[in-house]
């Protein structure tokens, strides 16, 4: 009798502990689903536009062939930057969620009523996914939730680099290229050609040239710097404003024209290029810099 009970007793231990295994295997499975699963659900190639919410700002950015531009503005983005975000939001993957309730996304401050900042990325069908970010929990941490969902996640994202403001996102290399295409510079006194390495044209017998100093002017040149969001209309007062430089470049066959006028108001100059369609706004340096350079900038004469 006894051992019949025991016989029954290993038998019953037996299909509790398969149990017990089975369900382990079936939660690890569910567990590793979810782990892996991508936080947001978009083809990299369908992502048309970005908003972006933070406070009372609201910016938005969509996609035009392979640049990025403002929203409301046909003005050129950081298209790098534009390319990253998408890229980043897209390869975060679930993890366990922290929170499982649309209370728990509130008090992370990761939820639609409450949020840090807001991120909606919509595709070329019209469809989009709103990712809301709450509170940091550790460093390049945060806590996100998605629209239409309950659960919270922890995810490896650096909320402090996203902006929603208009400065942070301009493409503030407009101006910029690669200054061994220059061929030529022409200001109103002096030419710099190529030839091997930069000269000025015209260099006489008893004249040295300071080639440092050229090789970082033209260094210069190929790297104009603006302080804000270029516009596309003409600045008020632009028209008027006296002309302080004029230069053109030859690159690469192509000449490029260049003025800068101002002042208007109060130690404001804008350049405008010949290839570029906007106006951008330089510092009073940049145009004193410009204005300073002549021939005898970047010549020495020889010693007897």
């Amino acid at each position: 009798m006894f051992k019949g009970c025991n016989k029954i007793l290993s038998i019953v231990l037996l299909i509790q502990v398969f149990a017990i295994i089975t369900f382990c295997l079936i939660e690890t499975n569910t567990s590793s689903e979810v782990s892996s699963s991508k936080l947001v659900s978009l083809n990299e190639n369908e992502v048309s536009e970005i908003i972006i919410s933070e406070e009372k700002n609201v910016l938005g950015v969509k996609k035009v062939s392979n640049n990025w531009v403002f929203k409301d503005k046909d003005i050129l983005v950081n298209s790098e930057k534009a390319k990253k975000l998408v890229s980043k939001l897209l390869s975060l993957n679930r993890g366990m969620p922290v929170g499982k309730t649309k209370n728990a996304a509130k008090q992370l401050e990761a939820s639609k009523e409450v949020f840090k900042k807001k991120v909606e990325l919509v595709g070329k069908n019209g469809s989009s996914k709103i990712v809301y970010i709450g509170n940091v929990p550790s460093f390049k941490k945060v806590y996100v939730s998605l629209e239409g969902e309950d659960n919270t996640y922890s995810v490896s994202f650096d909320s402090f680099t996203l902006s929603a403001k208009e400065d942070d996102w301009y493409d503030d290399k407009l101006l910029t290229f690669d200054y061994q295409k220059i061929d030529k510079i022409s200001f109103k006194d002096f030419v710099v050609t190529k030839n091997e390495g930069y000269l000025i044209e015209g260099l006489k017998e008893n004249e040295e040239l300071q080639t440092e100093k050229l090789n970082s002017f033209v260094q210069r040149i190929a790297s104009l710097r603006y302080d804000s969001i270029p516009s596309i209309v003409i600045p008020d007062g632009f028209s008027e404003a006296k002309n302080q430089i004029e230069f053109s470049i030859v690159r690469g066959g192509d000449t490029i024209d260049y003025i800068v006028k101002g002042p208007i108001g109060e130690d404001v100059y804008y350049l405008k290029a010949s290839n570029q369609k906007y106006y951008f706004k330089i510092h009073k340096a940049l145009n004193d810099a410009l204005l300073s350079q002549g021939r005898g900038s970047f010549i020495i004469e020889k010693a007897s």
